[in-house]
């Protein structure tokens, strides 16, 4: 089972959305920022298919779109059923106030009658973690509520196992617990003047001591833990918050182990009951998890998002232009399937081959950046090459925040985030990545090319002809040859994509006005990321501007802080 389709009108922030699931072998993450509507489209699912059940009081004003009552909350969803398709609607009623209706495959549904197949979806809200712990069957939204409900009810199936049952701890009570003779005595004596008042005559007449029935046994399980020899038996009740949290992820270790497939699996923000070093693991869990079942995520972790498969990502944006309005990005490679980022190439207007995906580059470039999932939440992001650019480039710009009336760590606040590749080499599959989630990026990177080498690169016919024109590379001492290739293939690749480009020459020390000690090795005076942040260090961000003009360039300037139609831009 899989949902295909929902189609959400006038329902709290969701105007007039409609999104198409992707049907691939991984969790599908809803991304957004605060009051997009992931939560909505998550309710949206829930009502939608019965799952949840508004009641007979109905709607409230603010459950429409604006508050507009006059036009009725419409959710339709297609879900994908043993090769058929399914079609269910959930609607207001006439007024507001009327409860909604509910049509499975065109006939209305009651709260008593749900559909079966809601005993197929799995919803999690991780800011309720002690709801996922109870056991009791009619928290059958839980992991181990619905596990323990099959369990229960196949017990119910069984008269002669619940007979013996009943016997069985019948005996262990009137035996073992109440086998005291003056009580049973009492008790005889009770249940002789019960018979006598009801004037019961029957040879079956009998009072004694039993079990509640097996709905009450179940839901009054309980898991306990005794830690070692010198701990005693303790309810989980009993533990604090980190070991619970431990025991719910050991629950989905489980559950990812032993699921036989076709079912959907909806998980609210896991992280936010998650410690950090737990977040990467939990998202291979759920990667196993959807091999054999649907899983969709709502999240505001780098670590529950992958940028590489943008098929799996759904981004949620509010258009600031119009109240409440919620507009839906899905970006595709192509096709409804995931294809494989290594068997992708780019190449130019004229044919020449400009970027390969290195081998494994997602799980190579996660291992040297493990932040790099941050680019899906970002509007922009500004790509550099090392560890010395970022931290000059990161200082700088929060200088620039303070000076618009900002904190200087506002950036990523204001949809802005500054990336590290370590490698020159992973700059253009970057820019791929970020053409594909419809990130504006901007890229930094080094022209490693000493000054006698050094070609103007912004030079219009250079501009016009930059693979025609052969002279410059030709006038190259061979060993600087490959550093020219490289700039060259990254100017094209931002050109292609439309991003913006600033190459320092030769490296970040030249534009800071290091002291060069050796142009063949490009070795500079006191060369160290001490030496660059003191060079920047106790500076206003005008003052670094002008002291540095080819470090932060008009054109980088304005990316950040220029007037723009994307919220990342400030009032210059």
């Amino acid at each position: 089972m899989k949902i295909k389709k929902i189609k959400v009108t006038n329902f709290r922030s969701l105007q007039n959305v409609e999104l198409n699931f992707p049907d691939i072998k991984m969790p599908i993450t809803i991304i957004g920022e605060n009051n997009a509507g992931k939560s909505n489209i998550i309710k949206s699912i829930l009502y939608g298919t019965g799952y949840k059940y508004l009641g007979e009081d109905g709607l409230i004003e603010s459950d429409f779109f604006g508050q507009n009552t006059d036009q009725n909350i419409k959710i339709e969803i297609s879900i994908i059923e043993n090769e058929g398709e399914r079609q269910f609607v959930f609607e207001s009623g006439d007024s507001y106030r009327d409860a909604p209706k509910l049509l499975l495959d065109g006939r209305r549904s009651r709260k008593q009658d749900k559909d079966p197949i809601i005993n197929r979806i799995f919803y999690y809200d991780f800011q309720q973690v002690a709801n996922l712990l109870k056991i009791k069957t009619d928290f059958s939204y839980t992991p181990l509520g619905k596990i323990v409900k099959n369990v229960k009810d196949k017990f119910k199936s069984n008269l002669d196992l619940q007979t013996e049952m009943q016997t069985q701890i019948e005996e262990f009570i009137n035996t073992q617990i109440t086998n005291d003779q003056e009580y049973q005595k009492f008790r005889t004596k009770i249940g002789e003047n019960l018979r006598k008042n009801l004037k019961n005559h029957s040879e079956e007449f009998d009072f004694k001591h039993t079990i509640q029935d097996v709905d009450k046994i179940i839901n009054g399980l309980s898991f306990f833990v005794k830690e070692n020899s010198d701990k005693p038996l303790m309810s989980v009740e009993n533990f604090g918050s980190g070991f619970r949290t431990l025991l719910v992820f050991s629950i989905f270790e489980a559950i990812s182990d032993s699921s036989t497939g076709g079912n959907v699996y909806i998980f609210e923000e896991p992280e936010t009951f998650l410690h950090e070093n737990f977040e990467e693991y939990f998202y291979e869990l759920l990667c196993k998890l959807s091999q054999n079942n649907q899983v969709i995520i709502t999240t505001h972790s780098k670590k529950f998002i992958d940028i590489f498969n943008p098929n799996s990502i759904i981004r949620l944006c509010n258009n600031q232009q119009t109240s409440y309005a919620t507009k839906i990005y899905t970006t595709h490679m192509g096709t409804d399937t995931v294809q494989n980022i290594n068997d992708q190439t780019l190449s130019d207007e004229d044919g020449n081959s400009i970027l390969r995906f290195p081998d494994e580059y997602g799980s190579y470039i996660k291992a040297i950046e493990p932040n790099i999932g941050i680019i899906g939440f970002s509007e922009k992001v500004i790509i550099v090459e090392g560890p010395h650019d970022l931290l000059a480039y990161k200082y700088s710009f929060g200088k620039g925040l303070e000076e618009y009336g900002y904190i200087s760590g506002s950036l990523g606040y204001l949809g802005i985030n500054i990336i590290c590749v370590h490698n020159k080499d992973l700059i253009g599959p970057l820019m791929y990545i970020c053409s594909q989630l419809g990130t504006e990026a901007f890229v930094v990177f080094d022209s490693d090319l000493p000054v006698e080498q050094e070609i103007d690169f912004e030079d219009d016919y250079f501009e016009r002809n930059i693979y025609q024109n052969k002279a410059p590379y030709n006038s190259l001492e061979q060993k600087w040859k490959q550093h020219y290739t490289k700039t060259i293939k990254l100017i094209s690749i931002a050109r292609k994509f439309g991003f913006g480009y600033q190459i320092n020459s030769p490296k970040i020390e030249g534009v800071l006005n290091f002291e060069i000690l050796n142009q063949d090795t490009l070795t500079y005076k006191n060369k160290s990321s001490l030496e660059i942040f003191n060079k920047i260090k106790g500076k206003v961000y005008s003052e670094i501007r002008g002291n540095y003009p080819h470090f932060i360039t008009n054109e980088l300037h304005e990316f950040i802080f220029g007037n723009g139609d994307t919220c990342g831009d400030l009032d210059a």
